[in-house]
């Protein structure tokens, strides 16, 4: 089944809304970043993560409440506003309404920081407040408590996969006729130590160039928020209709020619990307906004905003591995998303007019 997009934003390192995102594709430019350092076997290994800028949630929640709120919860939770303030959407019944979080590693820089108080001083030395944000179902219950609703919410934890195991939950909730309106968001957050573990992990051997320098390695985060509602809503004509599923193998699946691709870091995932790209032309935009599990979050949203706009972004990565398009897709009526996980299953996400 395929549902209706009534709302759509996101949150990356160019800021808030769709709009802003594919400005900064287009130029090609990524805001100015922290660089890290890391000792590794006697070399220094640079990194400059993608970092989502500090903004103000647009909600009227206490001071107080803000700030016991983990920053997984507060990106997530202003990836829907952005999204409901676009879609205009009022909710006449919120028990029709439901909410869906869908990320790959959840909140796992308070996680680990609470888990390091934890093993430091003992249970009664750790952070009430931290524990609560370390669960990954604290974002989505907030978003509830906060918006007033009483539909059913969900908390999707699949790593690569997550993006579209998300939506293709949301889509079975509206084919169920269990609610009207699915409010989804996707995304991870960034943290620095895990990631630059990973990246080390997996390229052990060091050349002349910097492995964390290859442009599908570098961590980041970010989010996107979704309003999605029954294709036949009232509200949905003329809005672009998603549809999503996910594959064991992508043995299963009979590509398109041209398709977005989320190109990861890691080692296995990116030898799968560069198996299901052979003799096709793929756009990859993680150049520009970093590596993390949910990364196909915010080909999403480019994808959404080109297809609204009639275009398709070019392609900004650079490696040499990939048939990546270098000109703009004018006049698309449909784009596939595909997110490749590290044992070969697919992700794969479609977008029509």
């Amino acid at each position: 089944m395929s549902s209706a997009i009534l709302g759509a934003s996101a949150l990356s390192i160019f800021g808030e809304g769709l709009e802003t995102l594919a400005e900064g594709i287009q130029t090609s430019t990524a805001p100015d970043r922290e660089e890290k350092t890391v000792e590794y076997n006697g070399h220094e290994l640079r990194v400059s993560p993608f970092k989502i800028p500090k903004f103000t949630l647009k909600a009227d929640i206490p001071t107080a409440v803000q700030r016991r709120l983990g920053h997984f919860a507060r990106m997530s939770f202003q990836a829907i506003l952005l999204a409901l303030e676009e879609s205009k959407l009022e909710f006449e019944d919120p028990s029709r309404v439901g909410i869906i979080v869908g990320t790959g590693n959840g909140p796992v820089s308070t996680d680990n920081f609470y888990l390091s108080k934890l093993a430091k001083y003992g249970g009664k030395g750790a952070s009430p407040t931290y524990f609560a944000n370390s669960i990954h179902n604290t974002a989505a219950s907030f978003i509830a408590i906060s918006l007033g609703i009483t539909g059913p919410i969900s908390t999707v934890v699949n790593l690569e996969l997550s993006s579209a195991v998300a939506l293709d939950t949301a889509n079975t909730w509206l084919e169920a006729d269990l609610v009207d309106y699915v409010l989804v968001a996707i995304g991870d957050e960034l943290y620095n130590y895990q990631e630059i573990t990973l990246c080390i992990e997996n390229y052990k051997v060091l050349n002349d160039y910097n492995p964390l320098e290859r442009d599908n390695i570098v961590p980041g985060e970010g989010f996107v928020g979704l309003i999605l509602a029954k294709a036949d809503d009232k509200k949905a004509q003329d809005c672009l209709k998603i549809h999503s599923s996910t594959n064991s193998s992508f043995k299963e699946i009979n590509f398109p020619e041209k398709f977005i691709l989320d190109i990861k870091g890691d080692t296995a995932s990116y030898d799968f990307a560069k198996t299901i790209s052979k003799n096709k032309e793929v756009l990859s935009y993680s150049s520009m906004y970093g590596s993390f599990s949910t990364g196909g979050a915010l080909d999403l949203a480019i994808a959404i905003h080109g297809l609204r706009e009639g275009l398709v972004y070019k392609s900004t990565t650079t490696s040499e591995e990939f048939n990546t398009l270098d000109s703009t897709l004018v006049d698309q009526e449909r784009i596939d998303l595909f997110q490749v996980a590290t044992r070969g299953e697919i992700g794969a996400i479609s977008l029509e007019r």
